[in-house]
């Protein structure tokens, strides 16, 4: 439950992200740089000196929070279909037990089966007089 709970705030919390504002300095575009070839004239002068500033992110790194960024919004989906289902059996046993509350006394399960109870013990009560009075008439009564 206390999971549940922390998931429920994780999840609230990143509702409320935004852009943040860019930094004095920053790259104005993301450069890809590769192992043996030269560094993209935007990044630095003649000199070798960086003309702005931002963080080279490895491949693999980047490629992991791509695949992080896809599973969530996968769970995401999964999580919106779960809740849809939810709600559609909320409503269906809504519907049951208004249908149930709004039925006649008479027709509910429980006032159905006292009826059968009585009608049997009724049945009982007549057999069993019908055989009482056909011996005390008959042969055994006299």
């Amino acid at each position: 439950m206390i999971g549940l709970f922390l998931a429920l705030g994780v999840a609230h919390g990143l509702d409320g992200l935004t852009v943040p504002q860019p930094v004095p300095g920053e790259c104005a575009q993301a450069f890809a740089i590769q192992k043996g070839a030269r560094i993209p004239p935007g990044i630095v002068d003649a000199n070798g000196v960086a003309l702005c500033s931002g963080v080279l992110e490895p491949a693999s790194s980047f490629a992991y929070l791509l695949a992080v960024e896809t599973e969530a919004q996968t769970r995401d989906k999964v999580h919106a279909l779960d809740v849809s289902i939810l709600q559609t059996e909320r409503d269906w046993y809504r519907s049951e037990l208004a249908k149930e509350r709004s039925a006649d006394w008479w027709k509910r399960p429980a006032a159905q089966r006292w009826f059968g109870r009585l009608e049997m013990l009724a049945t009982v009560g007549i057999v069993a007089g019908g055989f009482g009075a056909a011996y005390n008439f008959g042969k055994g009564g006299n």
